[in-house]
């Protein structure tokens, strides 16, 4: 049980810290952007976030694509 806590944990910090990663990059280069691009930067970020979010799910198994 203690095992399955500390991967858990580790999971969970190195989500954290690649999430932390990505957002200052992504704000970086948003910073840099142009705003007669804010439609596209939103839906590309729309399209990043849904295909994470399927991706977990796939992962957790909780999406099963196929038989």
């Amino acid at each position: 049980m203690q095992d399955y806590f500390a991967a858990q944990l580790v999971i969970f910090l190195v989500v954290e810290f690649l999430f932390a990663i990505s957002v200052g990059v992504f704000e970086s280069f948003r910073a840099r952007n142009k705003m007669a691009k804010n439609a596209q930067w939103i839906i590309s970020l729309t399209a990043l976030a849904i295909l994470g979010f399927l991706s977990v799910l796939i992962i957790t198994g909780k999406i099963i694509l196929m038989n």
